[in-house]
């Protein structure tokens, strides 16, 4: 499935599981129930109190039109009735086969449910076919059927179903549009959430109300007030920290260059020189984690600033290069994405295995910017590491040498930059075959710089 098929699926799983919309099933479904049990409630009361009191008038009612017809029937007055009353007549005996009807009523047509004898008179009462009542006499050795006209399947009556149906959208409608008003909180709550996950710290959800979601977004607000501090705190130890440890390396560097035994010397200049490097990588990592990272901003073209890096610093590192034949110019922060891209290659070169093939990285325009990709060949990360990958001092293996393991900020720096240039980063990785950095750039960073 491709990803916007993906996206697609997720979305719909979303809808589908959303508080709002199970609430609002749940209410139809009570309401269809409720209506159900009322409805069958009155249709009972009502049966029986249509058999105990209005069937007996009906059969009387019946029984008196009967006798205005007459026994034998007088085919004259049946027509008369027929004219006067909305019903239509069928009369039968040994000698007579009559009805207003186009054709006479067929016995499978026919189903009476009630019988009683008034004044020596047999009176049915029942159904003829689906939408039509029917009573029959029998009297004198002849059976008198009295039909009412069909009911109504238009008109009136469908104008009246039609504005039911939609006075009952219209509720369902004004209930959801309640629920999702009751429930927005949860949903400003998972964009609030979303947004501190994106490092934007100063995200609030900014919710007054007086119940317990009200209360729920308080705390939260006052979780995420407490989380800032707590992190702005750390950031400015650590900022004070590398700072102050900027005049002792000096210190140190200058008594290392008096040291006689050069092996000792080297060793020393060595160690301070990755102590340096860490501390200049925790400033930078911080400097870029401000709202208004600071950017020296250039037209360059990426590809020379590629091949420059790699010849100025892995000139006989297994690097393949796969760069654009048209020149690709973006505006950034040369030093910067250099110091990105020498992390990035760094880390694949630490993790490449030579035997299966070199570490590549490719560069290639889009519509709006540039791709860039570095691929090696290694172990690449299980699913619990790639969950973890560019996390600042996070490394895969902790017990590891340092001049194996790195310090574990060359990823989350890398991130940095990107972020910092309005772009995106993201890590693929297939477990014991190989790990995939992709990183885009916009074709214009001054916007990001100065957001």
């Amino acid at each position: 499935m491709n990803a916007a098929g993906q996206d697609g699926s997720t979305i719909r799983r979303k809808r589908r599981h959303r508080l709002s919309v199970r609430l609002l099933v749940l209410f139809l479904v009570t309401g269809i129930a409720l209506v159900a049990i009322v409805a069958s409630m009155f249709s009972g009361a009502w049966r029986y109190r249509f058999e105990g009191l209005v069937v007996p008038h009906l059969e009387q009612y019946v029984a008196y039109l009967q006798a205005d017809i007459g026994v034998p029937p007088d085919i004259a007055a049946a027509e008369r009735l027929a004219a006067r009353l909305p019903v239509d007549i069928a009369i039968s005996g040994d000698d007579l086969r009559w009805t207003t009807l186009d054709r006479f009523p067929a016995a499978h047509d026919l189903r009476f449910d009630h019988g009683h004898r008034i004044g020596g008179r047999h009176v049915e009462t029942g159904e003829f076919g689906d939408d039509r009542y029917v009573a029959r006499v029998n009297h004198g050795g002849y059976r008198v059927m009295f039909i009412t006209a069909p009911a109504e399947r238009g008109g009136k009556g469908a104008a009246a179903r039609w504005l039911t149906m939609g006075l009952v959208v219209l509720v369902l409608a004004a209930t959801y549009l309640f629920i999702r008003r009751m429930l927005g909180p949860i949903e400003q709550l998972e964009a609030v959430a979303a947004r501190l996950g994106n490092g934007e710290l100063d995200a609030r959800s900014g919710i007054a109300r007086r119940d317990e979601l009200g209360a729920l977004s308080a705390s939260f607000d006052r979780m995420a007030d407490a989380i800032q501090e707590m992190l702005e705190a750390k950031r400015e130890m650590l900022l004070a920290i590398s700072h102050e440890l900027r005049s002792p390396l000096t210190r140190a560097n200058l008594s290392a260059a008096m040291v006689d035994d050069p092996v000792r010397r080297q060793a020393l200049k060595r160690d301070l020189g990755e102590m340096e490097r860490l501390i200049g990588e925790l400033l930078e990592a911080e400097r870029l984690n401000q709202d208004h990272a600071p950017l020296n901003l250039e037209v360059a073209s990426l590809g020379r600033l590629v091949v420059e890096l790699v010849g100025e610093q892995f000139e006989a590192a297994p690097i393949r290069l796969e760069l654009p034949r048209e020149r690709l110019e973006l505006t950034l922060d040369v030093v910067r994405v250099k110091l990105m891209l020498r992390n990035l290659l760094a880390n694949a070169l630490r993790h490449n295995r030579d035997e299966r093939g070199p570490v590549t990285l490719s560069c290639r325009a889009e519509k709006t910017g540039a791709r860039i990709v570095v691929a090696d060949c290694g172990e690449g990360f299980s699913p619990s590491e790639l969950a973890r990958a560019g996390e600042a001092f996070w490394r895969r293996d902790a017990g590891r040498a340092r001049n194996r393991g790195g310090f574990g900020l060359g990823l989350y720096l890398s991130r940095q930059i990107a972020l910092a240039h309005g772009g995106r980063f993201g890590i693929d990785s297939r477990p014991g075959e190989s790990a995939r950095i992709s990183v885009y750039l916009p074709r214009d960073a001054r916007r990001a710089a100065t957001r």
